[in-house]
């Protein structure tokens, strides 16, 4: 029996949840092929998703380690020069997983993920489309953001006017940020 039969799956049919990646749609299979890749992305926290806590565990390794071997796919580490073919970044991804196991063990088993779905974001417009049409005040949604370990709290500071469709408005907001970023942790962010 496969212990890994239902994670496989996932992997399989996640292709299709990254649209925008076409390596990760690339690898998804590899990763389904590959035992230790799936031993790998088995050890997340309940409620977390696979496939996006492995890409982003490896993508923090890349990060911290930009000189590895499968850097060269990821445009996001090595810009406009990265290497375009997806298809050939399996056996990269696959040694890098082997040589850093430990490490990308140790995030995925202790790193949440939080994706920025379409879908959910229209359920959110809905719901504050509904609250708006309760209330005669202002309605803004104002949330805390974990971003790579680094913890940004956003607060707002004032009160919005109710905009029509196309019409801006800005609720003003103030951020601060606690605890050291971990290294690896762009600047810009």
């Amino acid at each position: 029996m496969d212990p890994y039969s239902d994670l496989r799956e996932l992997f399989f049919g996640a292709a299709p949840t990254f649209a925008l990646s076409p390596l990760y749609q690339a690898l998804c299979p590899v990763i389904a092929d590959n035992s230790d890749l799936l031993e790998l992305a088995s050890h997340c926290r309940r409620g977390q998703p696979p496939p996006n806590m492995l890409f982003a565990a490896v993508h923090l390794s890349l990060m911290r380690q930009p000189t590895a071997d499968l850097a060269q796919w990821y445009a996001s580490i090595v810009g406009p020069e990265a290497v375009r073919n997806p298809p050939d970044a399996g056996e990269a991804f696959i040694a890098h997983c082997r040589d850093r196991s430990d490490f990308l063990g140790s995030v995925i088993a202790s790193r949440l993920v939080q994706t920025n779905v379409v879908k959910r974001a229209a359920a959110v417009r809905l719901g504050l489309t509904s609250v708006a049409d309760r209330t005669d005040g202002p309605v803004a949604l104002v949330e805390s953001v974990v971003v790579l370990g680094c913890c940004w709290r956003m607060t707002a500071t004032g009160t919005a006017s109710r905009a029509r469709p196309g019409e801006r408005t800005s609720l003003p907001c103030t951020s601060t940020s606690s605890g050291d970023p971990p290294t690896g942790c762009p600047t810009w962010i």
